[in-house]
């Protein structure tokens, strides 16, 4: 297994002021949840973004945007994603994907974290160790201690490179 990241380099989708374009997803569940989208914008021009766009782009905090390229080489992989929202705007069929599984995996005292100094919790994986029986069957998931990384097996970092799907980077984690 691998935990997911963006290659250097990566293209952001986002507006700067960090207001997010999405269409389809009802208003009170993004008040209900910070790391959630919290507002639709109209204004932003997506063609501001000079670079060429990856098949994996930062859209907002817990979340993966995919192009329709990746969505449809990772589809089968995906489909325990709770929602899919399609990002209004953009070239290429971009959708973000919410409510990835949670498996409580990760083994802390094999993992390189960094943990805040007042709270004690997990603000960083650096180089993470997971359980192999309990994720061995999982192909997209988080772990508890730190929902803003993205595990994906070995299977789904084949099919990106297969497809030659663009702005994904993998670190390998350690299996016990």
């Amino acid at each position: 297994h691998y935990m997911l990241d963006e290659a250097d380099g990566f293209c952001s989708l986002v507006p700067s002021h960090d207001e997010y374009a999405v269409s389809g997803f009802p208003f009170e569940v993004f008040s209900a949840d910070p790391a959630c989208v919290d507002q639709i914008v109209s204004e932003w021009n997506p063609d501001e973004v000079r670079r060429p766009k990856p098949d994996h782009a930062r859209f907002s905090y817990r979340t993966l945007c995919l192009s329709g390229r990746a969505q449809s080489a990772l589809s089968d992989l995906l489909s325990d994603v709770k929602q899919r929202i399609p990002v209004v705007g953009v070239q290429g069929d971009y959708a973000v994907y919410f409510g990835a599984k949670i498996v409580d995996a990760l083994v802390a005292e094999r993992s390189l974290l960094v943990r805040n100094s007042k709270s004690g919790l997990v603000s960083l994986i650096r180089k993470p160790a997971l359980l192999t029986t309990t994720c061995e069957s999982e192909h997209f998931f988080r772990v508890p201690e730190h929902r803003s990384h993205f595990f994906v097996s070995d299977l789904f970092k084949e099919r990106v490179h297969k497809f030659g799907l663009t702005g994904f980077w993998f670190t390998p984690c350690v299996m016990v």
